[in-house]
């Protein structure tokens, strides 16, 4: 799987904000499980970065995380305000923090 391609002006908020709109897209159900490490593959950021947005994220409310071990797991439900296929409402969110 060749890595996504961003838009050249695109920052670490506009990568996380591309790559959380498009796994709430394809999600079926209604919530999402997300690690640090899958959020820092998919959009191209270190994964502490990750861990500690996902960690801001919950502190806000708009996720829940529980370190298991050494594993940070972290689920958005459907009704959080982070959910959106739009990656503008979700970097604007994620600029609050």
């Amino acid at each position: 799987m060749a890595p996504r391609k961003f838009p050249p002006h695109c920052g670490i908020t506009c990568r996380l904000a591309l790559a959380l709109a498009e796994r709430f897209a394809q999600a079926q159900g209604n919530a999402v499980s997300l690690t640090p490490r899958e959020v820092a593959d998919k959009a191209d950021i270190p994964p502490v970065v990750a861990g500690e947005l996902l960690r801001a994220l919950a502190q806000k409310g708009y996720a829940e995380c529980q370190q298991i071990g050494k594993k940070l797991r972290c689920t958005v439900l459907r009704s959080s305000p982070l959910w959106s296929a739009d990656p503008a409402k979700i970097a604007e969110l994620l600029e609050r923090l």
